[in-house]
């Protein structure tokens, strides 16, 4: 399951830049609120889970498929978008479209172009 793939690279990537002001929030679509505690019980998240009766987010953005990443900057506004998974180096590459960075010189994050373009 692609949502189940991403987790540990969202939950890294969450620690990585928490410092710089990165938040993240899982939307669940679909499940009930027992559902979600008992998976977060055997699989606890680094980040916040919300539930769709908490968030307009769902609405805002209408994804098709799951996962969904949007990426709303400091004033609000969204500034990237990702629809379906794609691993840690692409969500890395929609964080720099945020400006957010690794320090690292080999990190995925340092990408010179998008993934599957030159």
């Amino acid at each position: 399951m692609s949502l189940l793939r991403d987790a540990p690279a969202v939950d890294a990537i969450l620690r990585e830049f928490k410092d710089q002001g990165l938040e993240v929030l899982a939307v669940n679509i679909g499940e009930s609120k027992k559902t979600v505690t008992k998976f977060l019980a055997a699989n606890p998240r680094d980040c916040k889970i919300v539930l769709l009766s908490d968030t307009n987010l769902a609405a805002w953005f209408a994804p098709k498929s799951y996962p969904h990443y949007a990426l709303i900057g400091r004033n609000g506004s969204a500034s990237g978008e990702q629809k379906g998974a794609g691993g840690e180096r692409s969500l890395r590459h929609l964080l720099r479209q945020a400006g957010l960075r690794s320090d690292g010189p080999d990190s995925p994050g340092q990408l010179s172009s998008s993934p599957g373009h030159s």
